[in-house]
């Protein structure tokens, strides 16, 4: 399962951050993912906390943001949001953008705690 491996470089990414804090541990990560990330959320939670687990990590929480698809328009120059795969700046018409977000699943945040703390 592709979420799977996702999953466990997640959770690699977390605890080399953890690692950072000796005597803090991970309790919850925020994660943005767009529409064009090529991930399915919900199994990716389910990834999350099966390879969590696997890791001692059972009560770590994964928080995941749905980011709109950014664009940036290279006729006239605007940002823009775009809600279609028509892939045109909503702005202008014109087809020559590149986007800015939400192709890709990026760790945001790590929330890291005293052991035994409440998330």
């Amino acid at each position: 399962m592709h979420e799977r491996s996702l999953a466990q470089a997640l959770l690699t990414q977390i605890t080399q951050v953890a690692a950072e804090y000796p005597g803090l541990v991970p309790r919850a990560a925020t994660v943005d993912v767009g529409p064009l990330a090529g991930v399915e959320p919900l199994l990716l939670e389910f990834a999350f906390a099966e390879v969590a687990t696997e890791r001692g990590l059972a009560e770590l929480e994964l928080v995941l943001r749905q980011v709109p698809l950014g664009m940036h328009c290279d006729s006239c120059q605007q940002d823009s949001e775009l809600y279609s795969v028509s892939f045109q700046c909503p702005k202008c018409g014109n087809h020559r953008i590149h986007i800015t977000q939400g192709d890709g699943l990026i760790l945001v945040h790590v929330d890291l705690v005293q052991p035994g703390d409440a998330v």
